[in-house]
Formats: structure tokens, sequence, C-alpha cells
């Protein structure tokens, strides 16, 4: 039993598919915590995620969901998000790495895809915000039942490319 819905937390204004997601989703559930600078629409403090790993996971884990699109979508790129709510036992709402099934089971979060064309696009977050609507207490339960990682070895060897990447800026 969580005591909230959905909650989201975005500085960046920049994700046109983000922002439109969370104003779907606001418009048809109408209590989805904006926590961070942009559309923030509740009074919460987010303790920082580094310093108070626990205060902040805490948090999240009161939500049933929580809205983890990246900024932009590109094979492996995935960020922090989609594991923030998973460690909290938040159910992650994904849009990003178009292969982010090769890494996590996709049994373990609802999976937005990405789509080639705006209308494609509208009718995936749709699709998603219909599975959201229809999933039950039993439901919501076997996402926690399986692993969430399925390539431990996938996931490290994106991370250290990452790091790389990072090195050469």
């Amino acid at each position: 039993s969580k005591p909230y819905f959905c909650c989201f937390i975005v500085s960046n204004p920049k994700s046109k598919e983000r922002n439109i997601f969370f104003e779907l989703l606001q418009k048809e559930f109408g209590n989805v915590h904006s926590m961070g600078r942009w559309k923030k629409n509740i009074d919460i403090i987010i303790p920082d995620r580094v310093k108070n790993q626990d205060a902040y996971f805490s948090l999240i884990s009161k939500y049933k969901y929580m809205i983890t699109f990246e900024n932009t979508s590109k094979p492996y790129y995935h960020t922090e998000k989609i594991w923030n709510a998973l460690r909290s036992g938040t159910i992650p709402i994904y849009w990003g790495d178009p292969l982010i099934h090769e890494v996590f089971n996709t049994n373990c979060f609802i999976h937005i895809k990405k789509m080639d064309t705006r209308l494609q696009q509208f009718n995936e977050f749709i699709k998603g915000i219909n599975i959201i609507k229809s999933i039950n207490d039993n439901m919501y339960l076997n996402f926690f039942k399986n692993n969430v990682i399925l390539d431990a070895e996938k996931e490290d060897t994106r991370l250290l490319h990452t790091i790389n990447e990072i090195n050469k800026l």
C-alpha cells in the first residue's frame, strides 16, 4: 500500500516527450506530484540523492509510479532515473533508451517505446496510460517478482563506455 500515485522529479524542461506524457498523465489522474524545479506542484524538499540516499529513496518509495523519462532517446543511454525508482520499490514509467530491454527486465517497469512519428508517439503514451489504468493490486505486485537486471555485464560495459566518453570531453 503506497500513499501516493506518481512522482516526477525533473529540472530540465527540454524533453518534449517527457513534458507531453506528464501533462497527459496529470490530466488523466490529476495527482502526479512534480517535485523538481520544472512544473513543481507540491511543497516537498527532495533529499540529496548522494548525501542522503536513504531519505531520497524513502521519499520515492511512497509512490506507486515514477515518470523516469530520459532527456533524449539514444541506444544504451540511460541515466539513474529508472534505477532510482526500481531501487525504491516504485514502478518506473520509462521512455528513452530503445535498447533498455537488453539490460532491464521489462516485466519490472512500464516501457513507453520511442516511436518514429508524433502521432505514433502520442498513441504509445495513451497505450502506457491505459496499462496503468488496468493495473490492479495483484498485477502491481507482479512487477516485483522478477530480476530487474537481465545482463549485468552489458550494463557494466555501458557504464565504462559512458565514463570513457565523459573523460574525453
